[in-house]
């Protein structure tokens, strides 16, 4: 990927991505602050309406505890006087001071008391004959029923009634009790224009606002046309009797919000409910106004600031791209150009450093061509002089028929002994000189210990006695040549040779999970503590050379720290009383389905 896709990627991901998110984040918040805003306006203005009309039924209540509490009414009720003029008289008071006094005070509501006892002097507005069109009525019987409370009607029309020119009404019926018996029902009946005016200034074409009387009826709205009907017609009953204060509902065809405040205040007001719908279109409409205004802002500033990002990355990438061809006219061997980069930056320093590198560079290059020409010719006199010396050298086959006339002669002479070792020495001689690989099986390297062994055992007859321990699965390892018989000549040269005893040298062969452990033990003369560390020294590089003793370990040693490196290795330690133990440590490195493996 070049440069500038991956600065122009980079300022993407840290620039326009966080202030994406950011955008995103804010605009959401925005549109959340502003719904949750009409939200908590909306529920205002209804609890606003609630209490409103919490008051004004309250005091209906109130107007209709006077009247039925009115001690000359119940008198007239209860225990009329038998004298005409004084029931005119009593009437006329209790009309004229009482019942006719609220009509006229408050015009919107009408109070009647319906008597069964015709024999009283009625004047069929405020006090009336309870006729059969009367107490077949469902208040009527319902009051008479239960003979104390309130029972609430629902809409009437009124429109031909001439005593009551006010219409629609809804109206409330209650006992009027005297020593616990009914002489009478007070009717209240209201104008719903009276209960229309809490919500009238809150009219609006996408808001809707619905009374609700215990009955479940729409008592008052600003959907005038459906005054009357029950509320559970046009939005489902079990989302209006919901706890939540708001829910989601479906009106006119339209998803809306649906808004409640019930009425507690007291058992008279029980089940009276105020509810809100609001279309979704018509709520949401303020928070997605600012929703896409901050959309708009969001991609004014990603525009902004991409351009600033392409602008940015064209004008630093111009310059590097001009560096990247003078370094390409560099690797096609066009050495010592130049390349002129303006600005004060670190781009213009680069540049300036490119120039004193390519000079530098073409003037080592001068000096390269030269030294190499120079070493040339010193590899070629020393390929002749090395030729010089290999013709100077005596031929191995000169060697091997010398051996064999000697053998030839032993064999005549009846020399069993002299002939094995001959032989021994023969075959020693041609695998030292026959180096085709530099890695061979293990079980090739230990024939070469056996013949050498063999060998010196025939020379020091019964002094040695040796035992070999090779782990199967190590036979077919390929380790470097030559690498165990230096550690076992060391073995019989410094420690079993000096010790005036037998002695037992032990080779063992040993595999873990990631190591080849070859081990030569002996139990002669051993290691002196101060020599042991001395030679452990050596060969770290950190103490100085050990005589003879340690040639051969240091060089088996510095040849498996070349191949593999640390921590592989010769180790050396002393065993009690007596003996030496050397151990060298390879790597496991191939194994393959042959049961074959290379270290």
């Amino acid at each position: 990927m070049k440069l500038r896709h991956k600065l122009i990627l980079i300022l993407l991901m840290f620039i326009i991505a966080p202030l994406t998110v950011l955008g995103y984040y804010f605009t959401n918040e925005m549109y959340n602050m502003v719904l949750d805003h009409t939200i908590k306006t909306t529920r205002a203005s209804q609890q606003q309406i609630r209490e409103n009309l919490r008051e004004r039924l309250l005091t209906y209540i109130q107007m209709s505890n006077l009247i039925i509490s009115h001690q000359e009414l119940k008198m007239f009720l209860g225990e009329p006087p038998d004298d005409w003029q004084e029931q005119l008289d009593g009437h006329t008071k209790i009309i004229a001071n009482e019942i006719g006094r609220y009509s006229v005070v408050n015009p919107y509501l009408k109070a009647t008391v319906y008597v069964e006892n015709n024999s009283l002097l009625l004047d069929h507005t405020h006090i009336a004959y309870a006729d059969e069109a009367v107490r077949s009525a469902e208040w009527y019987q319902e009051v008479k029923r239960h003979g104390k409370g309130l029972v609430w009607q629902g809409l009437v029309d009124k429109s031909k009634d001439a005593a009551i020119p006010i219409t629609p009404v809804f109206s409330f019926a209650r006992p009027l009790l005297v020593n616990n018996s009914i002489v009478g029902v007070l009717l209240m009946e209201i104008n719903e224009k009276h209960l229309y005016s809490l919500i009238s200034e809150e009219s609006h074409h996408e808001k809707f606002i619905f009374i609700v009387n215990p009955g479940g009826e729409i008592i008052s709205s600003n959907r005038r046309e459906l005054l009357g009907t029950p509320l559970h017609q046009y939005i489902d009953k079990a989302l209006l009797e919901a706890d939540e204060s708001y829910v989601q509902a479906e009106f006119d065809g339209r998803n809306s919000l649906l808004f409640v405040e019930p009425i507690h205040s007291t058992s008279d007001l029980l089940d009276w409910k105020v509810y809100t719908v609001i279309p979704d279109s018509y709520l949401l409409n303020e928070a997605k106004r600012k929703r896409n205004w901050g959309i708009a802002v969001t991609m004014l500033l990603l525009i902004w600031s991409v351009g600033a990002v392409l602008l940015v990355t064209w004008q630093l990438t111009k310059r590097i791209r001009l560096l990247a061809k003078k370094m390409n006219a560099i690797r096609h061997g066009r050495f010592g150009d130049v390349v002129e980069i303006e600005g004060k930056d670190e781009i213009a320093e680069l540049g300036h450093t490119f120039n004193l590198m390519s000079t530098r560079l073409r003037e080592f290059v001068e000096e390269v061509y030269e030294s190499q020409i120079k070493r040339k010719d010193l590899e070629l006199k020393q390929k002749q002089t090395e030729l010089k010396a290999l013709q100077s050298q005596i031929n191995p086959h000169f060697l091997f028929n010398t051996l064999d006339s000697i053998r030839t002669g032993a064999l005549r002479s009846r020399d069993d002994e002299t002939v094995e070792k001959i032989e021994l020495l023969a075959q020693l001689f041609r695998r030292t000189i026959s180096w085709q690989d530099d890695f061979i099986p293990v079980e090739t390297e230990l024939g070469f210990v056996r013949d050498y062994i063999r060998l010196q055992q025939l020379r020091f007859k019964e002094k040695i006695r040796f035992v070999l321990e090779v782990d199967p699965a190590a036979e077919g390892l390929r380790i470097p040549k030559f690498i165990i018989q230096p550690i076992v000549e060391n073995a019989i040269i410094h420690s079993i040779e000096k010790s005036a005893t037998n002695c037992l040298l032990h080779l063992s062969v040993r595999t873990d999970e990631r190591t080849l452990r070859i081990a030569v033990e002996d139990n002669g003369a051993g290691f002196a503590p101060e020599k042991l560390e001395e030679v452990r020294q050596s060969l770290q590089n950190n103490g100085p050379e050990s005589g003879t003793k340690s040639i051969g370990l240091r060089n088996v040693h510095d040849r498996i720290v070349y191949l593999y490196g640390e921590p592989f290795g010769v180790e050396l330690e002393r065993i009690a009383p007596r003996g030496a133990k050397v151990t060298l440590l390879l790597p496991l490195q191939i194994r393959n389905g042959g049961g074959r493996a290379d270290v």
